[in-house]
């Protein structure tokens, strides 16, 4: 999201080359046009987002005040996903298939 931003403000062509890419302008789009994540997308990133900081600070540093570190940005990303990432409802046609 914060490359599709930037991108937008100072290359047309980077922000296009970033919306038809095939992993992240599906999603970048979704975002624009709900005006958020939705509950389930937060989820998943919150999952993802544990998994990766978990990972790396307990797993594969061994520093202390590195994994501390590590950890406490982890919290910091978790809490402005969570808080601050507007939270878009989920499509009605999504919701009627899912039935």
């Amino acid at each position: 999201m914060l490359s599709a931003a930037l991108y937008a403000k100072s290359s047309p062509k980077l922000y296009q080359w970033i919306l038809n890419n095939k992993i992240l302008g599906p999603r970048i789009l979704n975002y624009k046009r709900r005006k958020g994540m939705t509950q389930k997308g937060k989820l998943g990133v919150l999952a993802l987002m544990t998994t990766m900081v978990l990972f790396s600070s307990l797993v594969v540093v061994r520093n202390i005040p590195l994994r501390l570190t590590i950890l406490g940005l982890g919290v910091v990303g978790c809490v402005v996903v969570w808080f601050f990432v507007p939270t878009a409802k989920e499509d009605i046609e999504n919701i009627d298939n899912q039935d």
